[in-house]
C-alpha cells in the first residue's frame, strides 16, 4: 500500500484546492441562499474542528482519531459537510482508495450524501462514464460506493473512509454487524470513520448511544482545545465527538423555530432542533389541543338538519375481543370555498367526527361482535352514506366477510407499522392544526388523552402508554377513519363511478354503448 507522505488537510483543500461545490450557497450580504453553484464556505467553528480532526500527523502519517462524530441540530449542514469530506478524501488520498457512504437504506444514502458528492464530481468534470447511481469511479481508480444498513456483503472490503449518515436510525442487529464489519482496518493507515447525525431515541438507537455514552457522558471534554465548543473524546482518545445543542447557522432564525414549534410534537422538536435524545414513547397529543376541537353539539344522528348529515362518512373499527375495549368512529370530510376580507377565494377543509361507539367486554368474557360491532355498523349504514369501513382483519375477518356479503363497504386496513404511522400522523395533524371538529364525550376524550406515540424513523404511531395502560381503541379507530377521509377527499367511492368523456365515442366506453344502443367497442375498432 502506498500512503501519501503529505496528504493535504481538509481545510487547505477547501481554501486553496478544488474545494467542494454545492448547488446553493449562503450570501453573507443578503443573509439568504443564492440558487447557483458555489464552493461550500466553512464558519470559524468548522475551521477549528476540521483542522484538528482532518489533518494528517506529519510524524505518524495518521489522523489523530479513527472515528469522527459530527452531531448538531437539524439544518446545520451536517450532510453537506459529510459529503465534502468524502470528496476531499477521494481527491487527496492515494490512488485506488475505497470510500463507502452508508445510511438507513440504500435510497436514502444515494439521495442525500451521495447526491451531494455526485453533484460536486460532475461540477469538476466527471461524466456518466464515472458517475453512476450508486457509485463514482474516479480516474485515479478510487471509488465511492453506497451501502445501506441492510447490506450483507460488506465483508472483505478495503474501506479507507466510511461516511455514516444519521446513525440514529441504525436500530437492528444487522446494522450493528455492518458497523463492526466496516471498522477501520489496520492495512489502511489513513483509515477514518465519519458520522454525521442528530440525536436518536433512548433504548432504540443503541449504536449511536454507545458512541455518545463513551464520549459525551463518560469521556473527556476538550476544554483547552475547544473552550467555546462542546467537543469530547473517549477514554482511549480514538474518537472525536462534536455534540452541539445550539443552532449556530445564520439561516436557523427565530422565525424558523417558531414555525417548527407549531408543526412538530415536542419530543421531535427537542430531538431534531435541540439535538437532545428523545423518549421512544411520548404523549400522542396535548389534551388541550383536542379539547379545543370540541366545538360540535352532539353526534350527527342527533342533528338531522346539519349540512354534514348527507356527507360521505369514513369509518374506522378497532377491536379488542378480550381485556380491551372496541371502538367504531365515523368521520366526514368537508371542502368549501370561502372569500377572505379582500374578496379572494380560499379553500377551507373541515373534518368532523360524526359518531362513535365504544364497548368494554365483561370481565373474563369475550365481546359478542355480532350483537355489538356488527349490529352498530348495520345501523349506521342505514342511517348515513358510509363510503368505507376500515378494519384490521385480526379479530374481525369473519364479521367483515358477513357484512361484505350484506353489501357494507368494508376494506381491510391491516394495522402494520407503516399503515398506523400514516393514520396516526393524519390524526395528529388535524387535531394539532384545529382542522378536526368533535363533540364533547369524556370516554372518547380519555382515549385520546391516554394515547402514547411510539417513534418509527421520522414518524410515529399510536400505542397504549406503557406507564399508564388505559384503553386507546377510540383514538386508533379515529385515526383510521381520519386517514381514509383525507385520502378520499370527501368523495363517496362505495359505489361504482363512471366518468364520461366528451371524446368517449372515439376513445372509450360511451354512454350509448352502456345503454346497448351501439356496439361497446370504440369507433376506431369497429367495422
Amino acid at each position: 500500500m502506498t500512503v501519501p507522505v503529505k496528504m493535504e488537510s481538509f481545510m487547505n483543500w477547501l481554501d486553496t484546492g478544488p474545494g467542494f461545490y454545492v448547488n446553493r450557497t449562503w450570501d453573507v450580504k443578503t443573509q439568504d441562499f443564492l440558487h447557483k453553484p458555489g464552493k461550500i464556505v466553512p464558519l470559524p467553528l468548522h475551521r477549528k474542528i476540521f483542522n484538528h480532526v482532518l489533518t494528517v500527523d506529519p510524524i505518524t502519517l495518521t489522523f489523530p482519531y479513527t472515528t469522527f462524530v459530527f452531531s448538531c441540530p437539524k439544518k446545520s449542514g451536517k450532510t453537506a459537510w459529510g459529503a465534502a469530506i468524502g470528496a476531499w478524501y477521494a481527491d487527496a488520498s492515494y490512488d485506488g482508495t475505497e470510500i463507502y457512504v452508508l445510511a438507513n437504506d440504500r435510497e436514502q444514502a444515494e439521495g442525500r450524501m451521495m447526491k451531494a458528492i455526485k453533484y460536486d464530481a460532475r461540477h469538476h468534470g466527471l461524466g456518466d462514464d464515472c458517475v453512476h447511481k450508486y457509485d463514482i469511479q474516479y480516474p485515479s481508480m478510487s471509488v465511492t460506493q453506497v451501502l445501506s444498513s441492510h447490506y450483507t456483503s460488506a465483508a472483505g472490503g478495503q474501506q479507507a473512509l466510511t461516511l455514516w449518515d444519521e446513525l440514529w436510525g441504525y436500530l437492528t442487529e444487522k446494522s450493528q454487524r455492518l458497523w463492526e464489519e466496516m471498522t477501520p482496518i489496520p492495512t489502511e493507515k489513513l483509515g477514518l470513520r465519519v458520522v454525521v447525525t442528530y440525536a436518536g431515541w433512548e433504548n432504540e438507537s443503541q449504536l449511536l448511544w454507545d458512541l455518545y455514552e463513551s464520549s459525551v457522558l463518560k469521556g473527556i471534554r476538550l476544554k483547552d482545545e475547544f473552550p467555546n465548543l462542546p467537543c469530547y473524546t473517549n477514554q482511549s482518545k480514538t474518537m472525536f465527538v462534536y455534540w452541539d445543542h445550539e443552532p449556530r447557522m445564520p439561516w436557523q432564525t427565530p422565525e424558523y423555530y417558531e414555525q417548527q414549534l407549531h408543526e412538530l410534537r415536542p419530543v421531535n422538536f427537542r430531538r431534531l432542533h435541540l439535538n437532545e435524545w428523545g423518549s421512544a414513547q411520548d404523549q400522542f397529543i396535548d389534551p388541550d389541543d383536542y379539547i379545543a376541537c370540541e366545538v360540535l353539539e352532539s353526534p350527527l344522528m342527533y342533528r338531522p338538519d346539519s349540512p354534514y348529515y348527507t356527507h360521505p362518512i369514513s369509518v374506522g373499527v378497532d377491536v379488542g375481543v378480550k381485556r380491551d375495549t372496541s371502538a367504531v368512529v365515523g368521520v366526514y370530510y368537508n371542502r368549501k370555498v370561502e372569500k377572505d376580507d379582500e374578496g379572494k377565494s380560499e379553500e377551507k377543509i373541515t373534518l368532523g367526527v360524526a359518531f362513535h361507539k365504544i364497548w368494554t367486554p365483561p370481565k373474563g368474557e369475550e365481546l359478542n361482535l355480532e350483537n355489538t360491532v356488527e349490529a352498530y355498523l348495520k345501523e349506521i349504514c342505514k342511517m348515513f352514506t358510509i363510503s368505507n369501513i376500515y378494519y384490521d382483519p385480526t379479530h374481525l375477518y369473519r364479521s367483515m366477510q358477513t357484512l361484505r356479503v350484506e353489501g357494507l363497504p368494508v376494506t381491510e386496513f391491516t394495522q402494520t407499522i407503516p399503515n398506523m404511522v400514516k393514520a396516526s400522523t393524519a390524526l395528529y395533524e388535524v387535531i394539532r392544526f384545529q382542522v378536526l371538529q368533535v363533540y364533547p364525550d369524556s370516554e372518547l376524550r380519555n382515549h385520546i388523552k391516554f394515547a402514547a406515540a411510539k417513534a418509527h424513523g421520522s414518524g410515529f404511531r399510536i400505542i397504549k402508554s406503557p406507564e399508564m395502560p388505559r384503553p386507546v381503541d377510540g383514538a386508533i379507530a379515529m385515526a383510521m377513519a381520519v386517514y381514509d377521509a383525507v385520502q378520499r377527499g370527501g368523495e363517496d367511492t362505495s359505489d361504482e363511478q363512471v366518468i364520461e368523456s366528451p371524446y368517449s365515442d372515439c376513445t372509450a366506453y360511451s354512454a350509448d354503448a352502456r345503454e346497448g344502443k351501439e356496439d361497446w367497442l370504440p369507433l376506431p375498432l369497429r367495422g
